[in-house]
Protein backbone atom coordinates (compact mmCIF):
# COMPACT_ATOMS: atom_id res chain seq x y z
CA UNK A 1 0.00 0.00 0.00
CA UNK A 2 1.31 3.65 -0.91
CA UNK A 3 2.08 5.51 2.33
CA UNK A 4 -0.15 8.48 1.03
CA UNK A 5 -3.10 5.52 1.04
CA UNK A 6 -2.21 4.68 4.26
CA UNK A 7 -2.82 8.10 5.55
CA UNK A 8 -5.86 8.69 3.79
CA UNK A 9 -7.37 6.06 5.19
CA UNK A 10 -6.23 7.17 8.83
CA UNK A 11 -8.06 10.55 8.03
CA UNK A 12 -11.08 8.56 7.15
CA UNK A 13 -11.64 6.21 9.20
CA UNK A 14 -10.76 8.24 12.50
CA UNK A 15 -11.83 11.63 11.12
CA UNK A 16 -11.34 15.14 12.22
CA UNK A 17 -14.53 17.66 13.21
CA UNK A 18 -13.18 19.52 10.35
CA UNK A 19 -10.40 19.56 8.11
CA UNK A 20 -9.42 22.13 5.56
CA UNK A 21 -6.17 22.62 4.11
CA UNK A 22 -4.56 26.53 3.36
CA UNK A 23 -1.30 27.65 2.85
CA UNK A 24 0.35 24.43 2.66
CA UNK A 25 -1.13 22.62 6.00
CA UNK A 26 -3.81 20.58 6.65
CA UNK A 27 -5.87 21.54 9.45
CA UNK A 28 -7.47 19.44 11.53
CA UNK A 29 -10.14 20.45 14.51
CA UNK A 30 -9.91 17.64 16.77
CA UNK A 31 -12.80 18.00 19.25
CA UNK A 32 -11.61 15.83 21.80
CA UNK A 33 -10.76 13.22 19.43
CA UNK A 34 -7.17 12.77 19.41
CA UNK A 35 -3.84 13.92 18.22
CA UNK A 36 -4.37 11.90 15.11
CA UNK A 37 -7.93 14.35 14.79
CA UNK A 38 -6.03 17.36 16.13
CA UNK A 39 -2.13 18.04 14.27
CA UNK A 40 -1.51 19.85 11.67
CA UNK A 41 0.47 18.26 7.95
CA UNK A 42 2.28 19.25 5.10
CA UNK A 43 -0.34 19.22 2.01
CA UNK A 44 1.86 17.67 -0.93
CA UNK A 45 5.51 16.66 -1.61
CA UNK A 46 6.86 20.67 -0.40
CA UNK A 47 7.11 22.50 2.65
CA UNK A 48 6.75 26.15 1.67
CA UNK A 49 4.04 26.72 4.62
CA UNK A 50 4.78 29.54 7.05
CA UNK A 51 5.40 27.68 10.78
CA UNK A 52 4.04 30.83 12.41
CA UNK A 53 1.22 31.09 10.61
CA UNK A 54 0.04 27.38 11.28
CA UNK A 55 0.51 27.95 14.70
CA UNK A 56 -1.83 30.84 14.73
CA UNK A 57 -4.53 29.01 13.47
CA UNK A 58 -4.28 25.80 15.79
CA UNK A 59 -4.61 28.27 18.58
CA UNK A 60 -7.51 30.02 17.04
CA UNK A 61 -8.65 26.63 17.01
CA UNK A 62 -8.45 25.93 20.98
CA UNK A 63 -5.64 23.65 19.94
CA UNK A 64 -2.22 23.79 21.09
CA UNK A 65 0.75 23.32 18.46
CA UNK A 66 0.85 19.86 17.13
CA UNK A 67 2.56 18.90 13.72
CA UNK A 68 2.19 15.42 12.49
CA UNK A 69 5.67 14.07 10.87
CA UNK A 70 5.84 11.55 8.54
CA UNK A 71 9.78 11.00 7.77
CA UNK A 72 8.81 7.97 5.20
CA UNK A 73 6.56 9.88 2.84
CA UNK A 74 8.54 12.33 1.38
CA UNK A 75 11.53 14.65 1.85
CA UNK A 76 9.57 17.70 3.04
CA UNK A 77 8.32 15.83 5.89
CA UNK A 78 12.26 15.86 7.03
CA UNK A 79 12.69 19.09 6.02
CA UNK A 80 9.86 20.24 8.21
CA UNK A 81 10.96 18.36 10.88
CA UNK A 82 14.46 19.25 11.31
CA UNK A 83 13.07 23.55 11.50
CA UNK A 84 10.65 22.42 14.27
CA UNK A 85 13.73 21.09 16.49
CA UNK A 86 15.19 24.55 16.15
CA UNK A 87 12.63 26.36 16.63
CA UNK A 88 12.42 23.78 20.09
CA UNK A 89 9.20 21.78 19.09
CA UNK A 90 10.06 18.39 21.20
CA UNK A 91 9.67 14.87 19.70
CA UNK A 92 6.32 13.15 20.56
CA UNK A 93 4.44 10.03 21.08
CA UNK A 94 6.20 8.01 18.02
CA UNK A 95 3.68 6.16 15.72
CA UNK A 96 4.54 2.41 14.18
CA UNK A 97 1.50 1.57 11.52
CA UNK A 98 1.02 -2.53 10.99
CA UNK A 99 -0.83 -4.03 8.73
CA UNK A 100 -1.24 -7.52 7.26
CA UNK A 101 -3.38 -9.00 4.21
CA UNK A 102 -6.91 -10.28 5.00
CA UNK A 103 -6.62 -13.50 3.86
CA UNK A 104 -3.82 -14.03 6.19
CA UNK A 105 -4.93 -16.76 8.83
CA UNK A 106 -5.09 -15.71 11.98
CA UNK A 107 -5.16 -18.69 14.69
CA UNK A 108 -7.61 -17.83 18.11
CA UNK A 109 -9.36 -20.10 20.23
CA UNK A 110 -13.03 -21.22 18.44
CA UNK A 111 -14.31 -20.87 22.20
CA UNK A 112 -14.35 -17.01 22.39
CA UNK A 113 -16.91 -15.62 20.26
CA UNK A 114 -17.13 -12.39 18.52
CA UNK A 115 -20.13 -10.15 18.27
CA UNK A 116 -20.61 -7.50 15.54
CA UNK A 117 -22.63 -4.39 16.39
CA UNK A 118 -23.94 -1.01 15.79
CA UNK A 119 -24.15 1.66 16.75
CA UNK A 120 -22.65 1.93 19.39
CA UNK A 121 -24.08 0.17 22.62
CA UNK A 122 -24.22 1.95 26.46
CA UNK A 123 -22.26 -0.78 27.96
CA UNK A 124 -19.53 -0.49 25.12
CA UNK A 125 -19.34 3.32 25.67
CA UNK A 126 -18.96 2.66 29.14
CA UNK A 127 -16.50 -0.32 28.82
CA UNK A 128 -14.70 2.19 26.66
CA UNK A 129 -14.63 5.25 29.05
CA UNK A 130 -13.20 2.97 31.47
CA UNK A 131 -10.31 2.05 29.44
CA UNK A 132 -9.37 5.94 29.20
CA UNK A 133 -11.51 6.53 25.44
CA UNK A 134 -13.45 10.21 25.68
CA UNK A 135 -16.40 10.96 24.85
CA UNK A 136 -14.36 12.87 21.78
CA UNK A 137 -12.98 9.25 20.74
CA UNK A 138 -16.11 7.88 20.56
CA UNK A 139 -17.84 11.05 18.85
CA UNK A 140 -15.07 10.24 15.89
CA UNK A 141 -16.62 7.02 15.46
CA UNK A 142 -20.21 8.45 15.35
CA UNK A 143 -18.89 10.90 12.00
CA UNK A 144 -16.51 8.42 10.45
CA UNK A 145 -18.75 8.02 6.45
CA UNK A 146 -16.83 4.50 6.45
CA UNK A 147 -18.08 1.34 6.30
CA UNK A 148 -18.29 0.32 10.19
CA UNK A 149 -18.54 -2.04 13.12
CA UNK A 150 -17.71 -2.70 16.73
CA UNK A 151 -16.44 -6.12 17.74
CA UNK A 152 -17.20 -7.10 20.94
CA UNK A 153 -16.42 -10.18 23.07
CA UNK A 154 -18.69 -10.45 26.06
CA UNK A 155 -20.07 -12.93 29.00
CA UNK A 156 -23.36 -12.75 29.61
CA UNK A 157 -23.92 -9.04 30.00
CA UNK A 158 -19.99 -8.43 30.71
CA UNK A 159 -17.82 -6.58 28.12
CA UNK A 160 -14.10 -8.20 28.06
CA UNK A 161 -12.81 -6.91 24.72
CA UNK A 162 -13.47 -4.00 21.87
CA UNK A 163 -12.42 -2.93 18.91
CA UNK A 164 -13.76 -0.13 16.10
CA UNK A 165 -13.13 -1.71 12.43
CA UNK A 166 -13.65 0.31 9.69
CA UNK A 167 -12.99 -0.46 6.06
CA UNK A 168 -12.47 2.60 3.17
CA UNK A 169 -11.63 2.03 -0.82
CA UNK A 170 -10.18 -1.75 -0.81
CA UNK A 171 -8.33 -1.01 2.93
CA UNK A 172 -9.48 -1.57 6.43
CA UNK A 173 -8.07 0.01 9.48
CA UNK A 174 -8.58 -1.37 13.64
CA UNK A 175 -8.77 1.47 15.99
CA UNK A 176 -9.34 1.62 19.81
CA UNK A 177 -8.49 -2.49 20.43
CA UNK A 178 -9.35 -2.75 24.48
CA UNK A 179 -9.27 -5.90 26.79
CA UNK A 180 -10.59 -5.87 30.13
CA UNK A 181 -7.39 -6.11 32.12
CA UNK A 182 -8.77 -8.87 34.28
CA UNK A 183 -8.90 -11.22 31.11
CA UNK A 184 -6.07 -10.26 29.46
CA UNK A 185 -3.45 -12.68 27.83
CA UNK A 186 -6.46 -15.12 27.19
CA UNK A 187 -6.83 -15.24 23.82
CA UNK A 188 -9.45 -12.12 23.64
CA UNK A 189 -7.59 -9.71 21.59
CA UNK A 190 -6.10 -12.67 19.06
CA UNK A 191 -10.05 -13.65 18.51
CA UNK A 192 -10.87 -9.56 17.90
CA UNK A 193 -7.81 -9.33 15.19
CA UNK A 194 -8.82 -12.38 13.84
CA UNK A 195 -12.75 -11.41 13.23
CA UNK A 196 -11.73 -8.04 12.00
CA UNK A 197 -9.30 -9.68 9.13
CA UNK A 198 -12.51 -11.72 8.24
CA UNK A 199 -15.30 -8.71 8.63
CA UNK A 200 -12.58 -6.29 6.91
CA UNK A 201 -12.39 -9.27 3.71
CA UNK A 202 -15.85 -9.29 3.78
CA UNK A 203 -16.13 -5.74 2.96
CA UNK A 204 -13.50 -5.88 -0.04
CA UNK A 205 -10.85 -5.23 1.93
CA UNK A 206 -7.55 -6.71 0.87
CA UNK A 207 -5.66 -5.60 3.90
CA UNK A 208 -6.24 -4.78 7.90
CA UNK A 209 -4.49 -1.79 9.42
CA UNK A 210 -3.75 -0.34 12.52
CA UNK A 211 -1.58 2.22 14.80
CA UNK A 212 0.01 1.84 17.99
CA UNK A 213 2.29 3.49 19.80
CA UNK A 214 5.67 2.60 20.07
CA UNK A 215 5.79 2.64 23.81
CA UNK A 216 2.71 0.28 24.23
CA UNK A 217 5.23 -3.18 23.91
CA UNK A 218 2.31 -5.42 24.92
CA UNK A 219 -0.20 -4.46 22.09
CA UNK A 220 2.71 -4.65 19.64
CA UNK A 221 4.04 -7.84 20.31
CA UNK A 222 -0.06 -9.19 19.84
CA UNK A 223 -0.12 -7.55 16.50
CA UNK A 224 3.42 -9.54 15.66
CA UNK A 225 2.23 -12.56 16.67
CA UNK A 226 -0.89 -12.79 14.39
CA UNK A 227 1.55 -11.80 11.60
CA UNK A 228 0.92 -8.08 11.11
CA UNK A 229 4.75 -6.56 9.70
CA UNK A 230 5.66 -2.75 9.98
CA UNK A 231 4.09 -0.34 7.31
CA UNK A 232 5.95 2.93 8.35
CA UNK A 233 6.38 4.97 11.61
CA UNK A 234 5.35 8.68 12.18
CA UNK A 235 5.57 11.05 15.04
CA UNK A 236 4.36 14.34 16.64
CA UNK A 237 6.09 17.43 17.50
CA UNK A 238 4.36 19.16 20.38
CA UNK A 239 5.05 23.14 20.76
CA UNK A 240 5.48 24.66 23.86
CA UNK A 241 1.87 26.02 24.41
CA UNK A 242 -0.49 24.90 27.02
CA UNK A 243 -1.95 21.16 26.12
CA UNK A 244 -5.46 22.44 25.04
CA UNK A 245 -5.85 19.23 22.75
CA UNK A 246 -6.75 15.72 24.34
CA UNK A 247 -3.74 13.72 23.63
Amino acid sequence: MHLQTLFDLSDQTWPAAKTWSQGGWKFRLGQGGGQRASATSLVGPAFDGDITTAENTMRAMGQGALFLIRPDLNPAERRLDERLINLGYKFHDPVLAYGLDTNTPIHALNSIATIQHWPLQAKHKVFWGAAGLTQGRLEVMARAKVAKTVLAVTSASEVLGLAFVTSYKGHAMLHALEVAPAHQRQGIGRAILRQAAGWAGDHGASSLNLLVTQANDNARALYLSVGMAEITKYHYRKGNGPDIWIP
